[in-house]
């Protein structure tokens, strides 16, 4: 994982010990060489995970009719809700997303997530048009870029 923040790079590469690596024009600093940067390079790590889990699940969450009738207003978006569909294809797969105010397609490259299942994930809303007899049929649909919460169905 990888985060940058102006001129400062975070690198957190899993091994069998935590390598911790802080990159700027400056230096180059590796952490691992020493048990108490280690220590530190861990806290920070812990802290940015923690952070970054929190601060996804703050984004505004758009419900699926705005981006139906505004889907030029938006590019990249959250959008929440229950899984209705799934379409698997070879590599990729589609599933239907539910809300409260309708219902959209979601293209991913991940694992599909099971009928029933809520999902938090983050998407570019994409449009394709279908041109026939001089009307357009096209489809408002969301590419996922990342599944940010999945809470599977309950099975009794």
């Amino acid at each position: 994982m990888e985060i940058n923040k102006g001129n400062v790079k975070f690198k957190f590469i899993p091994s069998d010990f935590l390598t911790f690596t802080v990159e700027n024009q400056f230096s180059l600093m590796n952490l691992n060489k020493k048990p108490a940067l280690r220590f530190g390079g861990i806290s920070i790590l812990l802290g940015a995970i923690l952070g970054c889990g929190s601060f996804a699940q703050n984004m505004p969450v758009t419900n699926i009719a705005d981006i139906r009738q505004n889907r030029s207003n938006y590019s990249t978006i959250y959008l929440k809700g229950r899984v209705e569909n799934q379409a698997p294809f070879l590599g990729t797969g589609a599933y239907q997303v539910r809300d409260e105010t309708g219902s959209i397609w979601v293209f991913t490259t991940q694992s599909l997530p099971n009928k029933g299942d809520e999902i938090l994930l983050k998407g570019e809303v994409q449009y394709k048009s279908i041109p026939l007899a001089g009307q357009d049929l096209g489809e408002v649909y969301i590419d996922e870029l990342e599944q940010v919460k999945r809470l599977p169905v309950e099975k009794k």
